[in-house]
């Protein structure tokens, strides 16, 4: 065997994984960025959601394992159309806090306390007592995208590239 040949083959099979990987990408972008754009809607819709009276039953926070975050972990209790609901989802998103405002969250949202509730008008079960614009579910969105439309054009442009036989065998 010649070395322009061996080198030849080297470069297919490079190409090859190449084109594995940027598939993978492209197929792990495809399902988070579904499941992101489902949160960013959802983020963006729950700002404009009925609200309803409802109350604490429970509140505490807890930290979250190896950060100095900690979780808002608060359940409530509501009535939309006589049916009553138990939900515990603070926000669309519910992303750790540093430790002051955790506190500062929890005095806000103590144990028998009445609060306001944004429901989904649609499935009065999902709700949250925070309808804020989560930036940073938006900022990983975005680069999911990014990653999605990257890996399309690297697939698309080596199929197109000098070599298209390695293209035509997957």
């Amino acid at each position: 065997m010649h070395l322009s040949h061996v080198l030849n083959l080297r470069g297919q099979l490079a190409d090859m994984n190449t084109k594995k990987f940027y598939i993978a990408m492209l197929l792990i972008s495809t399902v988070f960025g579904a499941y992101l754009s489902a949160k960013v809607v959802e983020n963006f819709n729950s700002k404009n959601w009925p609200t309803v009276s409802g109350i604490v039953e429970t509140s505490h926070i807890k930290q979250l394992k190896k950060s100095t975050n900690y979780l808002i972990q608060i359940e409530y209790s509501y009535f939309v159309n006589g049916v009553e609901y138990l939900n515990d989802r603070f926000s669309v998103m519910n992303n750790g806090v540093p430790h002051e405002e955790a506190k500062r969250l929890l005095s806000k949202y103590s144990k028998g306390q009445q609060v306001q509730i944004r429901y989904e008008p649609t499935n009065p079960q999902a709700s949250v007592l925070e309808a804020e614009i989560n930036y940073l579910l938006i900022f990983v969105w975005f680069v999911v995208v990014i990653l999605f439309m990257y890996s399309i054009y690297k697939i698309w442009s080596s199929c197109y590239s000098e070599n298209k036989d390695t293209c035509a065998k997957f």
